[in-house]
């Protein structure tokens, strides 16, 4: 799966993985926002553009399953698209469901029933109410929807997040590839919350990007699935900086270290992406500013 877009050069993001962004530059990843809400609503773009292919096929939003999570939701059923999603869960289920689909049949028959009573005569007219054209959509408005477990306990947002995910797959019977665009979940996740959630997600077939200004939440996925985005558009070339440490690991004095050669690819290129070597050590940094990288 290949992402083409005018702020950044081409990346490739892995399928059924998270894939993670984190930008140089706050006003690109503004940028890249709002050109990803033009492309889910498939306004029409020619520059700036924001394309995605698979098999070098260009695939618009309409051709996937996707869900986009903003982080910061406080309450997550009265945001429009929410209420949209679990509306369409709940039809599904009812319409997949005898046990529900009678009772959903009862229940239009006993509200027919009590606005047939509701007949008004006044004068020589009548005013009577009808069901006919009335949606499913419109009688869930009749009522407040509550989503807990089977054991009452509350959701925390974590829950949430794995409800969301469950029913965007449960709904997706066309089985269309799966995106998922989470941004900042930092902002409402702690680090192991967000580690319980990829287990959630492991081996399903759902693609999730996240952009996030939070370095600590990197640790999660290999090399391959973190694109540093710098200022120019280019991509940080992280797995060149792997090569090299290993390649001067002696010198380096990697083996002596607690962590891994990915482990401290990924540390170092933080630090040298945001041009921060205050609280490097003096080999690393020079290792980051010679000829050898």
């Amino acid at each position: 799966m290949k992402w083409h877009c005018s702020v950044f050069d081409e990346i490739s993001i892995v399928r059924n993985e998270v894939n993670f962004l984190l930008f140089q530059d706050a006003q690109q990843q503004f940028s890249v926002r709002q050109l990803l809400n033009k492309w889910l609503n498939n306004e029409q773009m020619e520059y700036p553009y924001f394309i995605f292919t698979i098999d070098q096929l260009d695939m618009p939003s309409t051709n996937l399953n996707t869900l986009v999570i903003n982080s910061g939701e406080l309450d997550f059923f009265k945001e429009k698209e929410r209420v949209k999603q679990l509306q369409q869960f709940i039809k599904f289920e009812i319409e997949n469901t005898e046990q529900l689909l009678q009772t959903y049949r009862q229940l239009r028959q006993q509200l027919e029933l009590s606005f047939h009573q509701l007949t008004v005569s006044w004068q020589s007219y009548e005013i009577e109410f009808s069901l006919e054209d009335v949606t499913f959509e419109q009688i869930m408005r009749l009522a407040t929807v509550h989503v807990s477990y089977e054991n009452e306990e509350k959701l925390k947002v974590v829950d949430y997040r794995k409800f969301l995910l469950q029913i965007s797959k449960r709904l997706n019977y066309n089985k269309r590839t799966s995106i998922c665009f989470y941004h900042f979940p930092e902002n409402e996740l702690t680090r192991n919350e967000f580690f319980e959630l990829l287990q959630q997600v492991d081996g399903e077939d759902c693609t999730i990007i996240c952009i996030t200004s939070n370095v600590s939440f990197l640790e999660a996925v290999p090399l391959r699935n973190i694109h540093l985005i710098k200022s120019t558009g280019a991509r940080y070339d992280i797995e060149v900086l792997h090569d090299q440490i290993q390649l001067f690991a002696d010198e380096l004095r990697v083996t002596q270290m607690s962590i891994s050669p990915e482990q401290l690819a990924k540390k170092l290129a933080i630090h040298d992406f945001f041009g921060d070597f205050t609280l490097l050590d003096e080999r690393f940094r020079e290792f980051l500013e010679s000829e050898k990288y």
